[in-house]
């Protein structure tokens, strides 16, 4: 099922609190993409990188790639620190699920220091909702590699 991300250096916390489903650091990248891995299939994955390529991104070899269940709470800050992250999008997780102790409204950017983040709903609500991606879009713009 992941085995586009292969080339990517894996990334294991030794702190069993900092349990996640998959991670896949690229090392060249400033973008986290942070995902529901009970959705992520084929076809998720695939509206994805879509999504990322419309602001002239690709999944494989331009951003990281951490999946987390529902359940699951990883504390992101040495990952963001040692990684060089400046940019997070969550699709369907909310911000205690990455240890950020901030409210932040669905579809808007906000600056946390130097990083910004973006909070979003799942993909596989996205992929049936227009509403849903036209307010993405309407904040990914401001990424776009010029």
């Amino acid at each position: 099922m992941y085995s586009n991300f292969d080339t990517f250096v894996k990334y294991i916390s030794p702190d069993p609190s900092e349990a996640f489903t998959h991670l896949s650091i690229n090392n060249d990248s400033d973008l986290l993409v942070v995902a529901q891995g009970e959705e992520f299939n084929e076809d998720i994955q695939s509206l994805l990188v879509k999504i990322l390529s419309s602001i002239e991104i690709d999944l494989k070899n331009q951003a990281s790639l951490l999946l987390l269940s529902k359940s699951d709470k990883v504390n992101i800050s040495s990952l963001i620190s040692q990684k060089g992250i400046n940019k997070i999008i969550s699709f369907g997780l909310p911000p205690k699920s990455l240890c950020l102790n901030i409210q932040i409204e669905l579809y808007k950017i906000a600056k946390i220091g130097d990083l910004e983040v973006l909070f979003v709903h799942n993909l596989s609500d996205l992929s049936d909702n227009l509403q849903f991606k036209k307010e993405l879009w309407n904040q990914l713009k401001s990424w776009k590699k010029t």
